[in-house]
């Protein structure tokens, strides 16, 4: 099993994926991974459209999976705001790829049994699939369908993530083998000599002290402890040190203090 990853960033796309396939070609003495997973952020939606034809017509029997996003990952790198093409590539062997696609309706077809799968996908809870996932948040409810998931298959792996970058209906796109779809899941089943480890992270740390929302109104916040939003905020700032400053200045977020079991 081998896993390689590029990035290539501000290139027309046609030259990005140029360049990441000429590098993926060179690796694992030159034979085509099983698996490539593409992510891209920035360009046009007419462009997305078509990186299925330009990386079949280089690995024709490597499956694609992969969406557009706000900000992409690869090569040890993390890219945001602009425009950016990741593509991993894995070589699978003795391992059983197993792609979909399903629509809202569709999903809710696949009741919390393993029966359906089996009928449908020719997946069994007995060959414990380990599965990646990737949704349109303005068509499809991911925490409802991962509930089934979840007990259809109660000891498989699940990781994934939302399609993003789009800011309405349909200005998303999920990519699966040769299609672009504007709506609904692309997901992929893997079965066989595969073992998947599901990690989190923390992309935030805490600063300053947990505080109650003492007025608010919808998304707005008023108070915070009895006392002005801005006022709390500015205190707040003045007592990190710079580099804190600096991220605040552009990464601050509001987080939800847990209490502990009473």
């Amino acid at each position: 099993m081998n896993w390689y990853s590029t990035l290539f960033t501000e290139e027309p796309l046609p030259t990005a994926l140029g360049l990441a396939l000429e590098q993926i070609s060179k690796q694992n003495t030159g034979q085509a991974p099983d698996l490539l997973l593409v992510f891209v952020s920035g360009y046009g939606l007419k462009d997305v459209e078509s990186i299925p034809a330009h990386l079949r017509n280089r690995f024709s029997q490597t499956l694609l999976l992969g969406c557009t996003a706000g900000g992409v990952l690869g090569d040890g790198r993390e890219i945001e705001h602009r425009q950016a093409l990741t593509l991993t590539a894995a070589w699978l062997p003795e391992v059983k790829l197993i792609p979909f696609h399903l629509d809202s309706e569709s999903a809710l077809g696949l009741v919390a049994d393993s029966q359906p799968w089996q009928n449908s996908l020719g997946l069994s809870r007995e060959s414990q699939p380990e599965f990646i996932l990737l949704s349109d948040p303005f068509s499809f409810d991911p925490a409802s369908f991962l509930k089934v998931l979840d007990e259809s298959f109660p000891v498989s792996g699940k990781i994934g993530g939302l399609a993003s970058g789009g800011h309405s209906s349909g200005s998303n796109r999920l990519i699966l083998q040769d299609k672009c779809y504007d709506a609904g899941l692309v997901g992929l089943a893997m079965t066989g000599n595969v073992a998947m480890d599901t990690l989190v992270a923390q992309g935030c740390r805490p600063i300053g002290n947990p505080m109650f929302i003492t007025r608010g109104n919808g998304h707005a916040l008023y108070e915070l402890d009895g006392k002005p939003t801005l006022e709390v905020l500015s205190d707040l700032y003045q007592s990190l040190p710079p580099a804190d400053q600096r991220l605040v200045n552009k990464s601050l977020f509001l987080g939800i203090a847990m209490r502990g079991q009473q």
